[in-house]
């Protein structure tokens, strides 16, 4: 029997274990359902006969990290336990916690964002292991539970571990998935981050809004402050920041013309009408997209928000911003940077806190498992990769693998209208199936990789 055979056979069995961790309501800010999904991951590996260490550092969630496998080929991957907030749950179409299936779609918090990828990735491996009764390769797993709150303590981490698996081949990283248009997709590398909170206070308390002809406005002055920051087309006007960006090369500039992009299929997707700028253009939408930092206002909030009118003055005004980093920027700079710029146009009242910061991680172009990949995602999809240079979005790449030398690749569930971090999260079910397919494809398929190929 085919695997893709045995895969839908067996459909339920792969449903239901994916529904008893998206069950389980494991919030990292909130401190809910940590502990109770560091269990039920354990008693999985130890169902295909692995045993998990776990370290804490610094006070942190508990890491998970397992070995297990054998081959002259090592696999890193890494992914995580822990889901975003549901948000309001007015919003959601279901009980986040309680997985539906609709028109197709599994709906529940975190299955896209990465208890999805988590769990088919562990069902391929048990198929692999029945097949063949031994996994053909080596595999070092770590899972971590504190991703959605920018992993601030992986970097210690990784300092105090990293020798655990700086040896690894390749890194299997916890997205994945395909675009727009159904193909699978190969990235080069995440973006950086620095995420930041501002804030201004004038005086004491809040004044009735009377006294606005007297004395200046906290949320004036820090929407003003924000307003410094970039200009209306997006582009950030931080000078310190934006000199140390680096040309594309000709490598990177003939990748992002191959690339597949359908912008009308990208923007149905996300649900929007245009692009910011109002490009048009493919080649300029995935320059500013790769190219360069954004400067996004993650939240704001002053004053009175309630029902019906209050006319109050508030003394305090506070906004959540995230900026995006390219190659060539320092992620532990950056809030410093835009601190001076403040202060440079005439906002010493303006504070700035940074929460997170996370470095740029990349994969070289040429490195050739990556090539081998490539060719083996195309056979078990039947369908032309789409390579990209970078990911929209950010993570601790850097830590685990990048500063190693380990190249990172991504395959997975996701498409771009997952809805992951907002309500009615969800993968199409074809697409876990599709995924939990070629993943125990691509396992195989690393068995017989040439040692000699190896980075």
């Amino acid at each position: 029997m085919k695997i893709k055979e045995k895969i839908l056979q067996d459909k339920k069995k792969y449903l239901d274990e994916l529904y008893e961790i998206l069950q389980i309501p494991s919030v990292a800010v909130e401190g809910n359902g940590v502990y109770e999904v560091v269990e039920k991951i354990k008693d999985m590996f130890l169902e295909i006969g692995v045993e998990t260490n776990t370290f804490e550092v610094n006070g942190s969630y508990p890491y998970l990290f397992a070995e297990f496998g054998e081959g002259s080929f090592t696999l890193l991957i890494y992914d995580h336990y822990d889901v975003q907030p549901t948000g309001d749950l007015n919003l959601w179409k279901s009980n986040p916690f309680q997985p539906e299936i609709r028109e197709g779609k599994i709906y529940a918090r975190g299955v896209a964002d990465n208890k999805g990828n988590l769990m088919l990735r562990l069902q391929a491996i048990r198929l692999l292991k029945d097949r063949y009764k031994k996994i053909p390769i080596k595999i070092k797993w770590i899972i971590e539970g504190e991703e959605e709150l920018g992993s601030p303590n992986l970097e210690a981490f990784s300092q105090k571990y990293g020798h655990l698996w700086n040896d690894s081949d390749l890194c299997l990283w916890e997205s994945g998935g395909v675009d727009e248009s159904g193909r699978p997709v190969i990235l080069f590398g995440y973006k950086g981050i620095s995420y930041m909170e501002l804030s201004c206070k004038l005086g004491e308390k809040d004044l009735h809004s009377g006294n606005a002809s007297y004395f200046d406005s906290a949320v004036w002055k820090l929407v003003q402050a924000l307003n410094t920051l970039r200009d209306k087309d997006g582009y950030l006007t931080i000078p310190k920041l934006t000199e140390c960006i680096e040309k594309p090369t000709e490598q990177e500039m003939q990748l992002l013309i191959q690339e597949k992009f359908d912008a009308e299929k990208f923007l149905n997707a996300k649900g929007r009408t245009d692009f910011i700028g109002n490009h048009t253009d493919k080649i300029e939408i995935l320059k500013r997209h790769y190219f360069y930092n954004t400067c996004n206002i993650s939240g704001l909030w002053a004053g009175y928000t309630g029902q019906g009118i209050k006319s109050v003055m508030p003394c305090e005004a506070h906004a959540k911003l995230d900026i995006r980093l390219v190659k060539n920027q320092n992620s532990k700079e950056v809030a410093g940077i835009v601190s001076e710029h403040l202060k440079e146009h005439g906002f010493d009242d303006i504070t700035v806190r940074e929460l997170i910061n996370e470095p740029v991680s990349t994969t070289d172009i040429d490195n050739p498992i990556i090539n081998f990949l490539i060719q083996q995602i195309e056979i078990s999809f039947e369908k032309e990769v789409n390579v990209k240079l970078s990911a929209a979005g950010t993570g601790p790449a850097y830590f685990l693998s990048t500063q190693y030398k380990i190249p990172i690749f991504s395959l997975g569930a996701l498409y771009p209208g997952v809805n992951a971090h907002a309500p009615n999260e969800h993968v199409r079910e074809d697409d876990y199936f599709t995924a939990l397919s070629a993943t125990y494809d691509i396992l195989l398929s690393l068995s017989e990789y040439k040692s000699k190929d190896k980075r």
